[in-house]
């Protein structure tokens, strides 16, 4: 599905030619974001676990920070809970932003 979409963003021949970073360089990673989301979906589609497309988030140049906590977010939804590593979990506040996530997620909203 993200493969997918990273196909078309990304495609196999160029995927050949460049290296991952290099392709993160070429989608632009500036903030814009147009081009911060492509790079977050090239992020999410060429990994096949919840850290690894942060770290490579973060390795990029460019505002990496905008970068990677949206790959976290699309990472964390996509594996969920159970795929984010332990250490992962030991930030700060861990509990208190699972608690609000699940109090967001039982939300009732009336017209």
């Amino acid at each position: 599905m993200l493969r997918d979409v990273v196909g078309v963003l990304v495609p196999s021949e160029v995927q050949n030619i460049l290296k991952m970073e290099q392709i993160l360089t070429e989608i632009g990673t500036h903030g814009y974001v147009p081009t911060t989301v492509d790079a977050a979906f090239y992020c999410i589609g060429a990994a096949d676990n919840f850290k690894d497309p942060v770290i490579m988030a973060i390795k990029d140049v460019g505002d990496t920070d905008t970068t990677a906590a949206i790959v976290g977010a699309m990472a964390g939804t996509w594996y969920g809970l159970e795929g984010i590593p332990e250490e992962c979990k030991s930030v700060e506040n861990f509990q208190l932003i699972n608690i609000l996530t699940e109090e967001l997620i039982n939300i009732e909203i009336y017209y």
